[in-house]
């Protein structure tokens, strides 16, 4: 079906999220991998994805992971944070979050996936060099904010509550998730000057950083 050029998008489609990936046996893998990852259709090889991880195919994730149809790239970038911790693919996320097309929610994927592989003391001082540069997108400095409070960074997490005194570079998300990570961290902050700030999810992080219930 997959070598066939006429079997039908859908068709293919339903065949490539429909079957039990993890019970095919090594014989059959070999058989229809390189049929995926070879395929004309970018449509095809984005749903290869699936079958892909569940064999925790590492290497054809990563050739996916540099396709030249956006699309796919981005689902296997994704996939790829599911994989055991491994920093081959920790190292190539890094590369291909500072590659120009990697912007928007493609960003914070890649980031994901960084994290996920990278031995911790290198993720949070990335990490924090991302959350405090001015330069990079608000949504992936929030998420790099939001991946060191997860990971309890509080030595690095410290340092950036200063940003809470900065005016909001877009919107007030980086203050709400210094709030957060200030929070889940017991961390003292100095916070006074947003009291009278008309932003309602500012206000949420206010008053939980103020342990004030509801």
């Amino acid at each position: 079906m997959l070598a066939d050029p006429d079997t039908s998008p859908k068709m293919l489609e339903e065949v490539l999220w429909g079957k039990a990936w993890a019970m095919y046996p090594p014989n059959a893998r070999r058989q229809v991998r390189p049929v995926m990852l070879n395929h004309t259709d970018p449509l095809v090889r984005q749903r290869s994805i699936e079958p892909l991880r569940a064999w925790g195919d590492t290497d054809g994730l990563l050739a996916l992971a540099g396709d030249p149809d956006f699309g796919v790239r981005k689902s296997a970038m994704y996939e790829l944070s599911r994989l055991p911790p491994d920093p081959h693919i920790a190292a190539l996320a890094w590369d291909h979050l500072h590659q120009p097309q990697t912007v928007g929610t493609h960003a914070t994927e890649t980031l994901a996936t960084f994290v996920a592989h990278a031995d911790r003391n290198e993720a949070v001082q990335r990490l924090q060099s991302i959350a405090a540069d001015r330069n990079r997108p608000e949504k992936l400095r929030v998420a790099a904010v939001d991946h060191l409070t997860t990971l309890q960074a509080t030595d690095e997490i410290r340092p950036l509550t200063k940003l809470l005194a900065e005016p909001p570079a877009v919107t007030w998300a980086l203050h709400i998730a210094a709030l957060g990570a200030a929070t889940d961290l017991a961390l003292s902050v100095s916070c006074s000057h947003l009291d009278d700030v008309d932003n309602l999810h500012l206000q949420v992080a206010l008053a939980t950083a103020y342990g004030v219930p509801g």
